[in-house]
């Protein structure tokens, strides 16, 4: 009966999903994936824990699209078969990117409860420095190069063996593909596990509930509301008592959908898609990408 629920609400969250994908704005030339492992804490007796998920990102002629991997596998290549890992690995809250989308600018869809966040901001290159190590990763030899970006100095390895500019995250601008990406306290990595030559829709996801903001205003609240430690005892602390909550269990976790009472949304009509916000016993601490 719990699955049958949990597949209800998924069909339920990912069909106002597409009711807001409006157009294809780039098919992709290759799709690459990362791993990406986080160093935290988790639950309330704060034990070290490493967290991790996969990546899939998405470059094309003009514009390039990264996304947790199963919400890729599920959202862009139509495969249903993922429920079970779609709802498990949202609690990771991975951000949807899009690379020089709008041109000249870079798009990030990022959740932050109870609404569905849209941020632009000028798809400007960080300031690298390159080095003169080299090394080799899954087979490409690779150069290396240095940044301070959003708070983080970064060292990276890079391939020209395949010309693009992109990689993770919002890290890009060398003259090569970045295979493998870590913060200078060795929190935050991404490592390349495969690329693919394949041809894949990009759907611009454009719900009219999304909220704009700027850069920076959201940065600030995101970490205030997810780095208090209060955060790690009950992810929902911060929702107000008016916001509408139904919560459904499942496995290590709790999966919550959202709505506005105050508009009297329909119960057909929820405000956000479904994410998964863990119990507390398993709440990762949150380690933000972006300080600044």
């Amino acid at each position: 009966m719990k699955r049958q629920i949990i597949i209800i609400i998924i069909a339920l969250a990912l069909t106002i999903a597409a009711q807001g994908q409006t157009e294809t704005i780039d098919t992709s030339k290759f799709v690459v994936t990362y791993d990406y492992a986080v160093q935290t804490k988790m639950g309330k007796d704060d034990r070290e824990f490493v967290d991790s998920c996969c990546v899939a990102l998405m470059v094309g002629t003009r514009h390039t699209m990264q996304m947790e991997y199963y919400q890729y596998v599920w959202q862009c290549l139509g495969e249903r078969s993922v429920e079970i890992e779609v709802v498990s690995n949202s609690i990771h809250l991975y951000p949807t990117i899009y690379g020089n989308y709008p041109d000249g600018m870079m798009t990030t869809r990022e959740f932050l409860a109870p609404r569905l966040y849209v941020i632009e901001e000028p798809m400007n290159a960080q300031q690298w420095t390159l080095t003169d190590d080299t090394l080799t990763v899954m087979g490409y030899t690779c150069k290396m190069a240095t940044c301070h970006y959003a708070g983080r100095d970064w060292t990276v390895c890079y391939t020209e063996d395949i010309p693009s500019t992109a990689g993770p995250w919002k890290l890009h601008g060398l003259p090569g593909l970045i295979v493998r990406a870590t913060d200078n306290q060795g929190i935050h990595t991404f490592c390349l596990r495969s690329l693919e030559q394949k041809a894949v829709a990009m759907p611009l996801f454009n719900d009219p509930k999304d909220m704009h903001e700027k850069r920076d205003k959201f940065i600030k609240e995101r970490n205030k509301l997810r780095c208090n430690s209060r955060y790690a005892k009950d992810p929902t602390y911060y929702l107000s008592s008016k916001r509408g909550m139904v919560g459904v269990s499942y496995y290590d976790g709790t999966s919550f959908l959202f709505w506005d009472e105050e508009d009297s949304t329909p119960a057909d009509n929820f405000f956000d898609p479904i994410r998964s916000i863990p119990k507390a016993e398993n709440v990762r601490y949150y380690q933000p990408l972006e300080l600044e």
